[in-house]
């Protein structure tokens, strides 16, 4: 039993990775019947910005729209949403029309605000490629780039900053275990996994980008690892049986994923099915939905979960809220479908695995008499 197992698997880390790296994001495919001196000044544009921000260096990614917000407000959001985000753009169109024209020009001011809860928290270095807009087949083109350079410093920046927090916590936890101070240890599971969560945190997206792991990444690491191992010792494993009838089938395995791995962190062996004699029964619901919107397709489904005992009497307990995560693709439903999948993997249940603990006597409340059948008890998280 790990108390908490990382929040991105290996193969999550490998499939990033491989969106980074394998896919091509200065290619954009000639489209039949287009003019000859549009596609030949469309090529050159390409391959000028291809030279100028070459894809060792910056994360590229080309957009396109009926204007230049349209286009820009695509392209920074799909540099975003390869960073593992869950967005939520504002786009704001001021237009400003020529008095006396027939034929009014615009100027657009596009404000693209990225709200990211668990992925790429710095859609500021994100930029617009200068000289990089054209009109291409009807299309207004237009290049966002994101150096590797600024991200590194940003995110180590991030990394030196929650290390303050987690490094003594940590140490603290490791001296706790040893001297088997059980309620002090208790007090020290939220603080030890809440701080090393965001340097895992940053860790991921240093992964995703670079290959590797932020240079004091391995030692936190291996203090968070000797730390939980004293952790373990203290939790005595729960039974959690989740219910996914009211999960539809394609979401139905990311949520037992989801649950299973961050549940663990809480001490409770999750399992699968609708019935259970022992421990709480987790009935989810939830159900995803995909709409059209500004920057292109949004996945998206709420979460929740009814909480009853395994007793003969099924007593509800009460429900929590697991979560609202998002999937977004500027152009492909299908694909943000899949990324709506993967954070709902990897979303965060911190929450529900406290008010779990909470129900069912868990190592924060051991003094709060709860022999785990849950009482009469009635809850509701937000």
């Amino acid at each position: 039993m790990r108390f908490f197992a990382r929040s991105k698997s290996i193969e999550v880390k490998i499939a990033l990775t491989a969106v980074f790296f394998l896919s091509s994001c200065f290619s954009i495919s000639k489209k039949p019947g287009s003019d000859g001196v549009q596609t030949e000044s469309h090529e050159l544009t390409v391959k000028k910005m291809k030279k100028k921000y070459p894809e060792g260096v910056f994360l590229v990614s080309w957009g396109e729209g009926v204007n230049r917000m349209e286009a820009l407000s695509k392209a920074k959001a799909e540099i975003a949403s390869r960073l593992n985000s869950e967005l939520k753009s504002s786009l704001k169109v001021q237009r400003k029309l020529q008095s006396g024209e027939q034929s009014s020009e615009s100027t657009h001011s596009v404000s693209l605000d990225i709200e990211s809860t668990s992925g790429f928290t710095h859609a500021e270095l994100i930029k617009t490629a200068e000289g990089s807009e054209h009109i291409y087949e009807d299309q207004v083109l237009v290049l966002a780039v994101l150096d590797k350079r600024d991200l590194k410093i940003t995110l180590q920046k991030d990394y030196d900053k929650s290390s303050v927090s987690f490094r003594p916590a940590c140490a603290k936890a490791v001296q706790l275990g040893q001297d088997r101070d059980q309620p002090a240890m208790c007090g020290m599971i939220d603080q030890v996994r809440d701080t090393y969560q965001k340097l895992d945190h940053v860790a991921n997206q240093w992964y995703a980008v670079f290959r590797g792991y932020p240079p004091d990444f391995s030692k936190d690491e291996a203090c968070y690892q000797a730390a939980i191992s004293k952790l373990e010792q203290l939790v005595v494993a729960k039974v959690v049986t989740v219910d996914l009838e009211g999960v539809s089938r394609e979401s139905s395995a990311s949520v037992l994923s989801a649950l299973r791995q961050q549940l663990g962190g809480f001490g409770f062996s999750v399992s699968e099915g609708n019935s259970c004699n022992a421990g709480v029964l987790l009935k989810v619901y939830g159900r995803p939905s995909c709409d059209m919107g500004m920057i292109g397709y949004e996945c998206k489904i709420g979460l929740e979960a009814d909480l009853l005992s395994c007793s003969k009497e099924r007593q509800r307990l009460g429900r929590t809220n697991l979560g609202y995560p998002k999937g977004i693709h500027p152009s492909d439903e299908k694909q943000a479908m899949n990324r709506l999948m993967t954070n709902v993997s990897s979303m965060d249940l911190k929450t529900a695995g406290r008010y779990l603990q909470d129900v069912t006597g868990g190592c924060l409340n051991k003094s709060n008499g709860n022999n785990g059948d849950g009482g009469s008890r009635e809850g509701i998280t937000h």
